[in-house]
């Protein structure tokens, strides 16, 4: 799952570096920088959910 998410945001990032997407603060190719922190942080929230999913059951 994690793998998925990386190479999701990875592409995305790519694109804001090839043309801006324009949204949510995305207006200039230099803001690349806020997809793969916002892919981080979603990845890190999966990895901390699976592991108290996991230890609760």
């Amino acid at each position: 799952m994690t793998k998925i998410i990386a190479v999701f945001f990875a592409l995305i990032a790519c694109v804001q570096i090839i043309k801006p997407i324009g949204i949510f603060g995305l207006n200039r190719r230099s803001d690349a920088w806020k997809v793969a922190a916002l892919g981080f942080i979603v990845i890190l929230a999966v990895m901390v959910l699976s592991v108290s999913l996991k230890s609760a059951a």
